[in-house]
């Protein structure tokens, strides 16, 4: 999750479900975030009609006809999009953590991309389902009171907060150095860091 919108959590989710699956782990990515979904972006043509979270939340698609396996990588994924005003009400429901259970039956990782949480509840309710959370905080965004505040909140849903991921990290230019080193026939190369 992340404190405010366009920190990067999507990226990150993306990338970090990559990973997993490339490890050989079993590795579904939801796209958690009803109100604004991105996780499609990355994976399908955005013209098409996607069923994802939703859907299967309100029962009119089976959990298994929503995963979506994607072939280069091994990834499963669960992503719609379709926005919806009532997300918070949607995974409040017993639909919801039965789904979630099934789930944590069939894949060795689920990483669930959510909402910010200072614009909605969602965050929130899911982090009361899942074991450990990784804030995205993209560089000069969000006021370290409001970050604080977040793992607070995390912390009191019983939630291991991991991490920071930092992001967009404006970075000073540093001084380049050269030195030459020595190879075991004599002979010296220029190496630039």
């Amino acid at each position: 999750t992340s404190c405010g919108e366009n920190e990067g959590k999507s990226t990150a989710s993306v990338n970090l479900a990559l990973s997993m699956a490339k490890l050989g782990r079993k590795t579904l990515l939801i796209d958690a975030d009803l109100r604004k979904p991105a996780v499609h972006k990355f994976f399908s043509d955005k013209s098409s009609n996607l069923q994802g979270l939703g859907e299967v939340i309100r029962g009119n698609i089976a959990i298994n006809n929503a995963i979506i396996k994607e072939p280069r990588t091994g990834l499963y994924i669960i992503c719609g999009n379709q926005k919806y005003r009532n997300s918070s009400e949607m995974i409040s429901t017993k639909r919801f953590e039965s789904f979630i259970e099934s789930l944590k039956e069939q894949f060795d990782v689920i990483i669930f991309d959510t909402p910010p949480t200072t614009l909605v509840s969602d965050a929130e309710i899911i982090s009361s389902y899942i074991d450990a959370a990784f804030i995205v905080v993209r560089q000069d965004i969000a006021p370290v009171p409001e970050i604080n505040d977040m793992i607070d909140m995390l912390n009191q849903s019983g939630t291991s907060v991991e991490g920071c991921i930092f992001n967009d990290v404006h970075v000073l230019p540093s001084i380049v150095k050269k030195y030459s080193t020595g190879s075991l026939d004599g002979s010296a190369s220029e190496v630039t860091e």
